[in-house]
């Protein structure tokens, strides 16, 4: 086993086949598709980190301010929130970036003095329904007590027949305040805090409301509002667009909508990923491994619970008993570090950085006695590791565990260990059951995609990402 591990090191570092670091591939995708990501990003992301640790008291004030709830109670929020200027200042996300469906509502006038402007305690979804027979997501704002939840947007000043005109554009939504900072003052504020103001916004709840279809959580965008929305945060500059991809969400609230746009990747618990999965040839590890699914205990165990998942799914292998279930027999992750399992990684070492790739099919062969192979994406081609993961996911008992870079899929943190699941023909597209579950929804990654991601190295650069495969 020794001289495997070694052989497979050499070839990693020797092969003139050897594509990209994970940094690389990030890069020139950014490069290709955004290229001004790398001039703006940072100095937008740290003025919204510095602004959400003062965000606090604001968000306090907030709830000082009335909300208006339903058809009814919106027709009169103009005559009770105006003021001396007869106008309402209202912040619009969504199609009315756009100056030329904004146009239809507010006079040329009202659009030339918008300002550019950040909400917290606000998140950016595209949740509301557009129709019962065939739904997308419709954008919305749903506010919370999060000063991490962050939606950019664009303040007017509204005449009583804009607001009207606006209003009917959001038939049941209700009107709500916001918390919010001018972008200027959000660059400009460095280390004190920036200027807090209140604003109102429309926002869909879930519950009922006459005039709309409502809100959900099993949405992908609406097409056509979506490029609406994304020309129009375009046009208000390259830094605005860069972080209005970032802080807008699908209607789980969890995947970016630039994970969805740039990287196509599709949440499982969509309807169009729930399609996928019904219209899929080779699905049929997901109903033996979703049975099982598996939670990480910590960020660093993604590659143990990966694998209690696969082990408890293969039949006949016999687990340990386990106290906490009635001393039935269970693999769990606080069992996992068996004495074999200490001869091959230090548990310590694996709560700080987690487990590389070679390491864990070491430990599987070695500790679990399980049937490893070992596929570095470095020196592993599309075509390969396409037609090696369909005819692993169509064996029995035999899985996968896929160790990826989450920035080569528009995901944040590094290095991810996650079971493969189940192979889309249609769509050429891979089922990953993410087991970090409090961040990420199981999501379609398409191929070309999820070879990308398994084609870096660790962050060290000692050892490369890939996949193994893993039965009997």
């Amino acid at each position: 086993m020794t001289t495997k591990i070694f052989s497979i090191a050499l070839l990693l570092l020797c092969s003139t086949s050897f594509r990209c670091t994970a940094t690389e591939i990030i890069e020139q995708n950014d490069a290709a598709l955004h290229p001004w990501h790398s001039e703006y990003n940072q100095s937008i992301d740290a003025a919204v980190i510095r602004a959400e640790t003062h965000a606090h008291a604001a968000l306090e004030a907030r709830k000082e301010h009335p909300t208006f709830e339903g058809r009814a109670e919106v027709s009169r929020a103009f005559s009770q929130l105006c003021g001396q200027h007869n106008t309402i200042s209202v912040f619009v996300y969504g199609q009315m970036l756009n100056s030329d469906f904004a146009l239809e509502v507010v006079s040329p006038k009202t659009w030339n003095a918008a300002t550019r402007s950040v909400a917290f305690g606000a998140q950016g979804l595209f949740n509301v329904a557009n129709d019962y027979s065939e739904p997308s997501g419709l954008p919305n704002i749903l506010t919370s007590d999060d000063p991490q939840n962050v939606a950019p947007g664009v303040v007017l000043d509204l005449t009583l027949n804009e607001f009207q005109k606006l209003a009917s554009q959001y038939d049941g939504y209700d009107f709500v305040p916001l918390a919010h900072v001018g972008w200027e003052d959000l660059l400009a504020a460095k280390e004190n805090a920036p200027s807090f103001h209140i604003v109102y916004t429309f926002s869909a709840p879930y519950a009922s409301r006459e005039g709309r279809y409502p809100a959900r959580d099993d949405l992908c965008p609406d097409t056509n509002s979506y490029a609406l929305s994304k020309m129009g945060a375009a046009s208000l500059g390259n830094d605005f667009l860069y972080l209005w991809l970032r802080r807008n969400f699908l209607a789980d609230g969890k995947i970016v909508v630039d994970s969805w746009d740039r990287f196509h990747l599709t949440p499982l618990s969509t309807l169009e990923g729930q399609h996928m999965l019904r219209s899929s040839g080779v699905n049929r590890d997901f109903w033996s491994l979703i049975q099982h699914f598996q939670t990480q205990r910590t960020n660093a165990l993604c590659a143990v619970a990966s694998s209690v998942m696969i082990m408890n799914a293969l039949p006949h292998k016999p687990a340990p008993r386990v106290s906490y279930y009635a001393w039935y027999r269970y693999y769990t992750q606080e069992e996992f570090f068996t004495d074999e399992v200490l001869e091959v990684v230090d548990p310590v070492d694996v709560a700080v950085r987690g487990m590389k790739l070679v390491e864990l099919a070491r430990v599987l062969e070695h500790a679990y006695k399980l049937k490893v192979h070992t596929y570095l994406g470095s020196i592993t081609s599309l075509e390969e590791m396409r037609n090696t993961m369909i005819r692993v996911l169509e064996e029995p008992n035999q899985y996968i565990i896929a160790n990826y870079f989450r920035p080569a899929l528009g995901q944040i943190r590094a290095g991810h260990f996650s079971p493969v699941a189940a192979y889309n023909e249609e769509m050429d597209a891979f089922l990953i059951l993410d087991v970090s579950r409090y961040k990420y929804p199981p999501i379609w990654v398409p191929a070309e995609r999820l070879w990308e991601a398994t084609s870096s190295c660790d962050g060290d650069g000692s050892w490369g990402r890939g996949f193994l495969t893993v039965g009997y």
